[in-house]
């Protein structure tokens, strides 16, 4: 499953969100390393509906704060 890295940090599902310019292009491979791997990435709660990936680190950093 590849994803794009939005212009403004978001990650999304490559095959349920078009390429939009200053994407990145994750390919599988390297999104299985960021995810299962490193784990610096996951998915979304409602990732089948939403097709939304986070950073590890915002939410570290949210829940940090007490944001959430």
């Amino acid at each position: 499953m590849s994803i794009r890295w939005r212009k403004n940090g978001g990650l999304v599902c490559a095959a349920m969100f078009p390429e939009e310019d200053g994407d990145t292009y994750i390919d599988d491979n390297l999104h299985y390393a960021m995810s299962v791997i490193h784990k610096v990435i996951y998915a979304d709660e409602q990732h089948e509906a939403n097709g939304l990936w986070h950073w590890k680190a915002e939410t570290w950093i949210a829940e940090s704060k007490g944001l959430v």
